[in-house]
């Protein structure tokens, strides 16, 4: 709860500043993620001490958020939210099957960089993210134990959008890689698990002001 409290006082403050300026932009979105996350070294040879072979594989989640930001001009644009997802990675152990899975709330920044400006538009979007883990589990021989993600992970992302404009509202759809550089941790600092993922999502967004 004191994570959603931060997330959220975060989020209050940067929308307090976008509402003051010109060419601001809000929306949500929806979608689905394909999860290529890996799980760290360490993790890795912990399991494999205890079973002959390990095998990762992806896993698919949801994803939902709302984003604010500003238009600095036509093809240029910054933008952050809060992203909540769902992801894990599935776990191959020869007679038993096993997933680490867990829920996060991302707040990205992003540079969004129009390259063509007409009804139907598209361009290409980069930056960085912070991650708070809300939610983690760890399934081994139908067997499911609640651990508790400490601390924060952080990475990079970036991808593609294609939109299509409805008066002062766009229709868009966003592809992106998210990438993390610091790892998923349990309460013991133990690094469990590295996300890496592609996401799709479908929005609505709409913009007011000069931009």
């Amino acid at each position: 709860m004191k994570k959603v409290i931060c997330v959220a006082v975060i989020l209050a403050a940067g929308f307090a500043t976008l509402s003051a300026q010109t060419g601001v932009i809000v929306g949500v979105k929806q979608g689905l993620g394909m999860s290529f996350s890996r799980l760290t070294q360490d993790a890795e040879d912990t399991l494999k001490s205890i079973f002959p072979r390990v095998d990762q594989e992806s896993q698919l989640g949801l994803t939902l958020g709302a984003y604010g930001g500003y238009g600095i001009n036509g093809r240029l644009a910054i933008l952050t939210g809060l992203d909540f997802y769902t992801q894990g990675i599935d776990l191959d152990f020869l007679d038993y099957h096993g997933s680490i899975f867990y829920i996060s709330a991302d707040i990205p920044v992003l540079l969004r960089v129009t390259l063509l400006q007409r009804r139907v538009f598209f361009g290409f979007q980069t930056g960085a993210h912070v991650s708070f883990p809300l939610y983690a589990e760890l399934e081994i021989k139908n067997i499911t134990e609640d651990f508790d993600a400490e601390g924060v992970t952080v990475g990079v992302l970036g991808g593609l959008f294609l939109g299509v404009s409805l008066g002062r509202g766009r229709i868009v759809g966003d592809l992106r890689f998210l990438f993390d550089t610091i790892p998923l941790k349990d309460t013991d600092e133990e690094k469990i698990l590295y996300r890496r993922g592609l996401v799709f999502t479908v929005g609505y967004e709409y913009s007011f002001g000069s931009s």
